[in-house]
């Protein structure tokens, strides 16, 4: 067993809507589960869609884990901020060092959500390139430690994603990868998108991680978790030992993570 994929870095609590089960995804029955299952640390985050909204939430978050009997369990405090078109982030540089952030997701791809600017027309090779150039934008922005789900379409709001992998290179798959390795931004991993089938094709994601491991850009285990089932999801991801080819050499761990927060301290002087 890859011994860090025993780390969570990209997990949800009640304080987002779209967790379904409010009264299981409180931050004291999360780590009370990761500690049943043997994980050594977790990433709690909010979404950070606007500054008013997420501000309240990521100041209750804190509150929260400040009550945490965590034990042995290493827990950080991060956000899952928003890119809806490039320099258009939805948190501040300032909201980062007044939150004291361990670190930032930085979504470049919920393409579904209303205020994402998406191409018109909607041709593969248009949707190629929004998605491209939100990526590397994440990546440029100086904000982000982490960028999640780099392949994701939810509700095929950039139309056939197979089809947009399919006018996609290898060579510009690499590009952003290697943007990613050269800035010291990690990708996150979801066991859960190799299993998808109504969005996309699973193999994408093989595909994807197998040029991630060739560019040798670091990846973070995650589970996206929503709800408390989905927690100890990143376990999952030994199943693809054999497909992908990974080893510990290639994903985060704890210490990783906490030493973002001097990174985030002197982003202001990049």
């Amino acid at each position: 067993m890859n011994h860090k994929l025993n780390c969570d870095f990209h997990v949800h609590t009640y304080l987002d809507a779209c967790c379904p089960r409010k009264e299981e995804q409180i931050p004291r029955k999360v780590v009370c589960r990761a500690q049943e299952l043997g994980l050594t640390a977790l990433g709690f985050v909010v979404h950070y869609y606007s500054s008013d909204e997420g501000l309240r939430l990521t100041r209750q978050l804190k509150e929260d884990l400040a009550h945490l009997d965590q034990g042995s369990l290493r827990v950080f405090l991060g956000v899952e901020a928003d890119l809806p078109a490039p320099g258009k982030e939805t948190i501040t540089r300032q909201e980062i060092e007044d939150l004291d952030l361990d670190f930032v997701i930085l979504a470049p791809n919920h393409f579904h959500i209303d205020f994402y600017s998406r191409p018109s027309p909607l041709t593969p090779e248009n949707a190629r390139d929004a998605w491209l150039a939100g990526l590397h934008a994440a990546i440029d922005s100086g904000l982000a430690d982490i960028i999640p789900h780099p392949i994701i379409n939810l509700h095929n709001a950039l139309g056939d994603m197979n089809r947009v992998l399919e006018v996609t290179s290898d060579a510009q798959i690499l590009e952003f990868c290697e943007h990613a390795r050269e800035k010291d931004i990690a990708l996150d991993v979801n066991p859960r998108l190799f299993t998808e089938k109504e969005w996309w094709k699973p193999e994408l994601q093989f595909r994807f991680y197998r040029l991630c491991r060739k560019a040798g850009v670091n990846l973070s285990p995650c589970s996206d978790s929503h709800q408390l089932s989905e927690i100890g999801d990143t376990f999952k991801l030994s199943l693809y030992d054999g497909d992908i080819g990974w080893t510990p050499d290639d994903f985060i761990d704890a210490d990783w993570v906490a030493s973002r927060r001097e990174r985030c301290l002197s982003r202001g002087n990049q």
